[in-house]
């Protein structure tokens, strides 16, 4: 039986630390300028570049496992919540519904990140930075709409704090992605050589902007943790341990399923 608020917990540490260390692998190598590189261009050289898959997958796949396990706990906390009208059970229903297909874009679009990596040739660039802004864009829209089912259930401090996040994240998206265009305009087209980029210096054009976008795209890389433990009171009630047994007895074409779901999922 796994208590799944510790599933939010190994995500906001891996979140944390994993950015760090494939930093550090990378200045230690001397492949980067220390001062705030890009979060993927770290991880563009071995060992870094391998970890940077490892981290965007797994990520990827818990990211999936909250989507999944949050809106199945809100399938069961609606059906044992009398106190909410109609009119909020069919709009959480709604939202619910939207938020687990945006969890499983954002999902995705982590896993190809980690696997269409930035030093590679420019089609997958471009697919790299198309999913990048799909993932940072569908965390957005995630945090929105799970604002508004904390509304809805009559969680109104989890419901402001998580619209707060959804503020903050929209404003550092806007400031990472407008001063990364800036720098790209005045740098192109060096900046698409994969040398260039990891070597980007203050004697060379964009430097500034380049480094307030990397900078900025640390802190969304950061603004999960919060987010993310947002769930953990929720989560705390419930445990990963659900079995499901099938037996099928083939000369009798009989089934049976047997289970035990009482607060698991």
């Amino acid at each position: 039986m796994i208590k799944l608020h510790y599933l939010l917990y190994f995500m906001s540490a891996s979140a944390l630390v994993f950015p760090f260390i494939i930093w550090i692998l990378a200045v230690c190598q001397s492949k980067v300028v220390p001062i705030f590189p890009y979060i993927s261009d770290v991880g563009t050289v071995p060992p870094g570049a391998s970890l940077f898959s490892l981290m965007m997958n797994v990520i990827g796949f818990m990211l999936l496992m909250l989507a999944k396990i949050r809106y199945d706990i809100i399938k069961l906390s609606i059906a044992h919540k009398d106190i909410i009208d109609g009119d909020n059970l069919v709009a959480i229903k709604r939202w619910s519904r939207w938020s687990l297909i945006s969890g499983c874009i954002t999902s995705g679009s982590a896993v190809m990140i980690g696997n269409f990596r930035s030093a590679e040739m420019f089609l997958v660039q471009s697919v790299h930075c198309m999913v990048a802004a799909t993932l940072f864009m569908g965390s957005i829209i995630d945090m929105a709409m799970q604002s508004k089912v904390a509304y809805l259930m009559s969680d109104k401090r989890t419901g402001r704090y998580r619209f707060i996040l959804t503020i903050v994240n929209l404003f550092v998206n806007s400031v990472s992605g407008l001063t990364g265009l800036i720098s790209l305009i005045q740098y192109y087209p060096e900046i698409l050589e994969n040398a260039n980029r990891m070597a980007w210096d203050s004697s060379k054009p964009g430097y500034i902007p380049h480094v307030i976008s990397a900078l900025f795209e640390w802190f969304i890389a950061f603004i999960w943790c919060p987010y993310v433990l947002t769930y953990a009171r929720d989560f705390k009630q419930y445990s990963l341990s659900k079995t499901l047994i099938v037996y099928k007895d083939v000369n009798q074409n009989e089934t049976t399923v047997a289970y035990n779901s009482k607060n698991d999922i």
